[in-house]
C-alpha cells in the first residue's frame, strides 16, 4: 500500500511492504506539488519493489488544505489507474485520530479540532464502539472562540500527522477501498478560499 498525506504544510509518503511502513516526510508548506511525486519515486527506489505493484493508494482526503488535498487525490487516482489497483479515501479527522489512539476510551465519543485557516477549524465528532471501531457522526467547520465541546477533545496543535497514520487507517477501511475514479476528496459546508466579488 501507497499513502500521502498533503492536508497540512507536512508532505508525507509511506509505503507498506511485508507488514513493515516505510516513510519519507517533510514540511513544505504550500509546495507539496513540487515534492510529492519525487517523494514517492524515491521511497519506490529505496525499497527497491516497482511502483505498480501495490494492491491499493490511500491519501488523507480532508477536509483540509483546498489546495494539498486534491494534490493528494490526483496523485492517488493517477497511480491507481496506472497501477490497475484501489484507492482509499480516509478522512483527515480519522488519521488524527490514529495518534491519540491509545488515548481514546472505547466506547466513547471523542471530538476532533484540526486548524483550517486563521480563526477557522474543522470540528469532528466522533463515535468510538465497543469493537474500538470508529465513525464521524458530524463535522463542520467552526470559528474561534471553539465550542465548549461535552466530551474528550483532541486537537492537532501539537502533532503532525504521516502517511504512516494514513496506512494504519485505511488498513481498518478495506470494506470502504473504491475505484480510482470514486476517490474524491471531502468537504464540509462553507469551506472554501475564495470570497465573493463585492
Amino acid at each position: 500500500m501507497l499513502a500521502l498525506e498533503t492536508t497540512t504544510a507536512m508532505c508525507s509518503v509511506a509505503l507498506q511492504v511485508d507488514g513493515g511502513v516505510v516513510e519519507s516526510s517533510r514540511v513544505v508548506p504550500r509546495s507539496h506539488n513540487d515534492h510529492v511525486l519525487k517523494m514517492i519515486d524515491g521511497l519506490f527506489a529505496s525499497i527497491k519493489i516497482h511502483r505498480l505493484n501495490i494492491d491499493c493508494v490511500a491519501f488523507s482526503a480532508g477536509p483540509g488544505s483546498f489546495t494539498g488535498v486534491r494534490i493528494a487525490a490526483a496523485a492517488a487516482q493517477a497511480i491507481a489507474l496506472a497501477a490497475d489497483c484501489q484507492v482509499c479515501p480516509v478522512p483527515s479527522a480519522m488519521v488524527l485520530l490514529e495518534c491519540y489512539r491509545g488515548f481514546i476510551p472505547h466506547p466513547g465519543e471523542v471530538q476532533i479540532v484540526r486548524q483550517s485557516r486563521r480563526d477557522l477549524h474543522y470540528s469532528a465528532h466522533v463515535v468510538v464502539n465497543e469493537d474500538n471501531e470508529c465513525r464521524i457522526k458530524d463535522e463542520r467547520l467552526v470559528a474561534e472562540p471553539l465550542p465548549d465541546y461535552p466530551r474528550q477533545v483532541v486537537r492537532d496543535s501539537h502533532i503532525h500527522v504521516s502517511a504512516s497514520n494514513v496506512i494504519t487507517r485505511a488498513l481498518r477501511m478495506q470494506s470502504e477501498w473504491v475505484d480510482p475514479q470514486h476517490a474524491l476528496p471531502l468537504y464540509v459546508e462553507g469551506d472554501t478560499p475564495w470570497k465573493p466579488r463585492n
